[in-house]
This record gives C-alpha cells, structure tokens and sequence, in this order.
C-alpha cells in the first residue's frame, strides 16, 4: 500500500489528501497507486473547480470544468489513517475532515 500524500493548490486554498483518491475524466478512471493516476491529476492543471460535494462514496467531491472528477473515497474502500482530507484557505477556517 502507498502512503504519499497528495496536495492540490488553488491560488490561496489548498487540500491535503491523506485518504486514496481517484479521478474519473474523458470516460476513465484511475485512483491514486494506479498507473496514470498522476498524469490524470496534471491534467486538471488550469481547470475550474465548479462544484465541491460528498456522499456515501466520496469524503470530498470536486468537480472541474473540464468534466473531470476529483474524489476522495469514503469508508473502508479510502480509508488509510484517522484524516480523510484537511482544507486551509486564506481568510477561511482550516477543515480537517475525520475518518469516523
């Protein structure tokens, strides 16, 4: 199992992904170990993020304008220590979201 951990930086807000993230984009998808899993991630590089959300699935949802899908998964399929994910913004609260 890996154990690196992955940061996305937005200008001033930035999440860092503690939990196995995937991505889904142009029909695939790839989750973080997984061969081509970081040139999908590259591939976000210039793109809006439009939408943030969670489900069952998902700790953390973020929608691109490109039509690609970031996602954190939730429960026992992402989980890899006691932190899903932590945000930090300037001017904004930091988040730390818990693996329950």
């Amino acid at each position: 199992m890996f154990t690196t951990n992955l940061q996305l930086i937005f200008e001033d807000e930035a999440f860092s992904i503690y939990d196995v993230a995937e991505v889904k984009a142009e029909g695939t998808s790839v989750q973080q170990g997984q061969r081509g899993f970081c040139d999908t991630v590259v591939g976000l590089i210039g793109q809006r993020v439009t939408a943030v959300s969670a489900s069952d699935a998902y700790v953390l949802r973020l929608a691109f304008d490109g039509g690609a899908k970031f996602a954190v998964l939730a429960g026992e399929a992402g989980a890899r220590g006691p932190k899903a994910f932590e945000f930090s913004g300037k001017g904004q609260p930091s988040v730390v979201e818990q693996n329950a």
